[in-house]
């Protein structure tokens, strides 16, 4: 259960970090928009308040006489911006274009004559072409950077916002904006795509929460159905064992032919069911594949016998053949678990032999590899579609079909033969196509 609750967070997560991207951009583009907005405010009001200091002047010198005129332009000469370099001017962003010269030579002009920018009618100008009403403050700064004037909010704590902007071509003022775009009109602004990004957030992470919902009840489900499958696998086992010992008794206590031969019918019939149970029981234990194996000297020839002699008496009633051809060298054997090794022999060719037809043919192949003993069940039956093969040894998975239900198997087998190779180290794997067969390998190591 903790790797759902896991891949649960971690999905979480990357569901809130997507959100807060998606959020975090809209804020950026609102930031830049309005960045730009208050950028053209503001040059706007300097222009403005420039050109009334200017129409102010120019009305003051009309009224003056010759010789006011004359000393006027002692102090200030006429024409200040013929070797200007313009663009060193707009790398520094004094002005954008060449017609802004004249604007800020007549600033340097102001200066000389101490008509200093009006703070008053730049920040009237600015708010009434500023897009939102917001705290600001204008500074105006002297060469040194010190303040020499000031207007607007002095506590401003979270400034978002701040331009320079050169007075003039002499570098006598700068003028210092700071403002704060308060986070409440970004939200009013997008409200909209906010609730929306908000209700996809609740939405996808409702989902995750529902499915690990799901998840853990459906495993609360599973325990259940196991621990309850293993007291009837306990139960079962005793009448079972008890049948086969009775078959076996009254074998002993009399010669009669038929007898034998039903009683031998019935005890494989009731070995098979045993083996079955033994499967279900080991597929639904806590442990898993862990098994604790009693290893052992088994001959794998001797137990491929084994088991073709069971299963040519438990499919006495189908036309069939089952060939072992061995490979292994006379008397060979290996060091393993016999009962799991029978097992995962027995349920291949089984298989083999259930889904298939009338005359089907199974081979049972043993042989050697560098490090392992290789076992190969072929047979000729209905064969599997691929997309079947990834699935077949998982637990309880049956491949759908339509027929006979005895035929349809358990969904035990070979998840038990594959969890009994693993127990030996060994591998599993199935090739087959439908209607020509397959062909079902698995090793165990030599050593």
């Amino acid at each position: 259960m903790k790797k759902y609750r896991i891949i649960t967070i971690i999905a979480g997560i990357a569901i809130i970090l997507l959100q807060s991207s998606y959020i975090l951009s809209i804020y950026g583009r609102f930031i830049q928009d309005m960045t730009l907005k208050i950028d053209r405010a503001c040059k706007i009001a300097i222009d403005e308040e420039m050109l009334n200091r200017q129409l102010r002047l120019n009305r003051l010198m009309m009224s003056f006489s010759k010789e006011q005129d004359d000393s006027i332009y002692q102090i200030i000469p006429r024409v200040e911006y013929i070797d200007i370099d313009i663009d060193n001017y707009r790398e520094l962003g004094v002005f954008e274009t060449s017609s802004d010269v004249y604007t800020h030579s007549s600033e340097d002009k102001h200066f000389r004559l101490n008509d200093l920018m009006d703070m008053l009618v730049l920040d009237s100008l600015f708010c009434a072409k500023a897009p939102l009403e917001l705290p600001h403050r204008f500074r105006l700064l002297d060469k040194e950077l010190q303040t020499v004037d000031s207007i607007g909010n002095t506590h401003i704590t979270h400034i978002n916002y701040s331009k320079y902007q050169p007075l003039g071509l002499r570098g006598f003022q700068t003028l210092q904006l700071d403002a704060e775009i308060p986070i409440g009109v970004f939200v009013k602004d997008e409200i909209g795509p906010l609730l929306q990004s908000l209700l996809m957030t609740l939405i996808a992470l409702f989902c995750v929460l529902f499915q690990l919902t799901v998840i853990r009840n459906k495993e609360e489900e599973l325990k259940q159905r196991d621990e309850a499958t293993r007291y009837i696998v306990h139960d079962l086992k005793t009448p079972i064992t008890t049948a086969m010992t009775i078959a076996e008794t009254m074998k002993a206590l009399n010669d009669d032919k038929l007898l034998h031969e039903a009683m031998d019918y019935n005890y494989n019939k009731f070995n098979h069911v045993l083996q079955q149970v033994e499967e279900l029981k080991d597929a639904t234990s806590e442990d898993g594949t862990r098994y604790k194996l009693q290893m052992q000297q088994v001959n794998v020839f001797k137990i491929a016998e084994r088991v073709k002699e069971e299963c040519d008496l438990l499919f006495a009633d189908k036309e069939h053949s089952v060939n072992i051809v061995n490979s292994l060298p006379e008397g060979y054997e290996i060091r393993a678990n016999v009962v799991m090794v029978e097992r995962a022999m027995r349920n291949l060719v089984e298989n083999g032999l259930k889904y298939s037809d009338h005359g089907v043919q199974v081979d049972l192949r043993l042989s050697l590899t560098e490090k392992n003993v290789l076992i190969e069940v072929q047979d000729n039956g209905w064969g599997i579609e691929a997309k079947y093969l990834k699935k077949i040894f998982k637990l309880y998975y049956r491949i759908p079909f339509e027929g006979d239900y005895e035929r349809r198997g358990t969904g035990v087998g070979l998840t038990s033969a594959k969890s009994a190779v693993l127990a030996h180290g060994g591998k599993i794997w199935v090739k087959s196509k439908p209607g020509i067969g397959s062909v079902f390998s698995f090793t165990i190591p030599r050593k």
